[in-house]
């Protein structure tokens, strides 16, 4: 079996799931627990529909993937002059920080350059650029559905990931969203904050401006006498391969950049192959059952020239703990399996590859 057989067969199962006006169906963010709206699964299913019209040529891939677009695109999901609706959530923002942008914004650069539509570039840049930009923090603000500012957000991930939309938008240092990515690119050995291990913090004080950064030590210093350290590596471990997903689709757009020199990159990199990684990542809450590594960790490693003959090994390790080969959909060891299955998507960035998990569900990994 080969990895496109099973991007293939579960966009597939997807289709008639899309619902007439063009939706997919929502999940609840993983371990979060939201209320989502259809936005986020709809952005990530439009990406694997792109992917396996690419694969086959079948219409009926494409024709779902302009019913996605037109979805995304429309009133119910941008209503007003902010962002787009992303979760219903008492007590949440409704766009979901920076992350539920920055997931949207990646399906429409993908689709606006795979079908030559540059409206759907315009948008997304016009989007992109509504999201106020602190130069002296070199990290954005998040605003609601109208526009309203409501903070820098200080969330190590999120901030990465809209900055991987804006390289996608801007394909490089061009115009004003360009100009943006650089200038948090230029920032980010600052920013970026590590464990001793290596490991990436969730939350990092760097994006904030360096006045308010003495009062964060002392927050961070509180919480972890609290007895909040345990969830900060819970949360840090689930998403480090995501952080570094993250990072490869910047190196796709700012390949030269000195950032992917500096010595906390590589050490960042180099938390991957620690074996107490490689064995936690996986029952980990915020991971493979809802962060995919064993797709992120191969393009992040195509991407740097490193571990090739891992990336295999991770794609197996995912699929295995993951996905339902009955039902062809990444819905097995998780709290969210809609949300699991449209992850799929992140698999549609990796090279095709002879796979070893011709095996019956009962005989899988049970991690």
């Amino acid at each position: 079996m080969y990895l496109y057989d099973v991007l293939v067969k579960s966009a597939e199962k997807a289709l008639p799931l899309q619902r007439l006006d063009g939706s997919m169906p929502a999940g609840r963010n993983g371990p979060w627990n939201d209320l989502d709206t259809p936005v986020r699964n709809t952005s990530h299913w439009l990406i694997t529909f792109l992917k396996v019209h690419e694969i086959t040529g079948g219409q009926k891939f494409l024709d779902a993937a302009d019913r996605a677009l037109e979805y995304l695109t429309g009133p119910e999901s941008l209503p007003g002059a902010g962002g787009f609706w992303c979760r219903s959530s008492p007590g949440k923002d409704q766009v979901n920080g920076l992350v539920g942008q920055g997931w949207v914004l990646e399906a429409l650069a993908e689709a606006g350059k795979q079908l030559g539509r540059q409206e759907i570039l315009s948008l997304a840049e016009s989007v992109f650029l509504r999201f106020p930009f602190d130069p002296d923090a070199a990290c954005w603000h998040v605003i609601d559905l109208y526009g309203t500012d409501d903070g820098l957000h200080r969330t190590f991930n999120q901030q990465v990931w809209f900055a991987a939309a804006g390289a996608l938008i801007s394909s490089g240092n061009q115009g004003e969203v360009g100009s943006r990515v650089l200038s948090f690119l230029d920032r980010l050995e600052e920013n970026l904050k590590l464990f001793p291990s290596g490991l990436i913090r969730h939350k990092a004080a760097g994006f904030l401006s360096r006045s308010a950064r003495s009062k964060a030590r002392f927050l961070r210093a509180w919480f972890t006498k609290q007895g909040f350290r345990h969830t900060i590596l819970e949360r840090s471990t689930g998403y480090h391969s995501f952080n570094l997903a993250g990072f490869a689709l910047l190196n796709s757009e700012f390949p030269d950049h000195a950032f992917w020199k500096c010595r906390k990159f590589r050490r960042a990199l180099g938390y991957t192959r620690r074996d107490d990684f490689r064995e936690q990542v996986m029952v980990n809450p915020y991971g493979a059952g809802y962060n995919p590594v064993g797709f992120e960790l191969p393009f992040v490693y195509s991407a740097f020239n490193i571990q090739i003959k891992q990336q295999k090994i991770w794609v197996e390790r995912q699929l295995k703990r993951c996905f339902d080969f009955d039902g062809w959909m990444m819905r097995r060891n998780t709290v969210d399996s809609e949300t699991l299955s449209a992850r799929i998507y992140e698999a549609a960035r990796l090279d095709d590859m002879e796979l070893n998990v011709g095996v019956k569900p009962g005989e899988m990994e049970q991690v």
